[in-house]
């Protein structure tokens, strides 16, 4: 036979209640950084890529080309850095945003079973907030 035991009105434990504007912010912050992300990246992508769309060179100009290529070099690093960073910092955002949802939710009950020396043993948790 199971024996379960059902907790009183008393056992029960208001659930401190939380402000959603944290999370709203935190929401907000990070679909801002992810379209700093992604402008971030499409400026390194058009940098990358615009190498491959120059033009030749004159004879002669190899100094200027040279000079070119390497200013060119350290922006494109430059930008790939930001949209790195950007990444990162927005990864971590969603991560904070998800556990500011995460506070407002209201575990159910939840059953389990565990075996003993003599059979199985059913288990019944109630949260205790309601």
């Amino acid at each position: 036979m199971l024996n379960i035991p059902r907790p009183t009105q008393g056992e029960y434990a208001e659930k401190p209640k939380v402000s959603k504007t944290p999370a709203i912010i935190a929401t907000a912050t990070s679909g801002v950084l992810l379209a700093l992300t992604a402008a971030a990246y499409w400026r390194f992508d058009s940098l990358a890529n615009s190498a491959a769309s120059d033009g030749g060179f004159l004879m002669g100009d190899f100094d200027k080309r040279f000079q070119r290529d390497q200013e060119r070099i350290e922006r494109t690093h430059r930008w790939m850095k930001i949209s790195l960073g950007m990444f990162a910092t927005t990864v971590i955002s969603s991560a904070v945003t998800g556990y500011l949802w995460s506070r407002h939710d209201n575990p159910g009950p939840s059953v389990g079973l565990e075996p003993t020396n003599s059979g199985v043993m059913f288990q019944f948790y109630r949260p205790l907030y309601h």
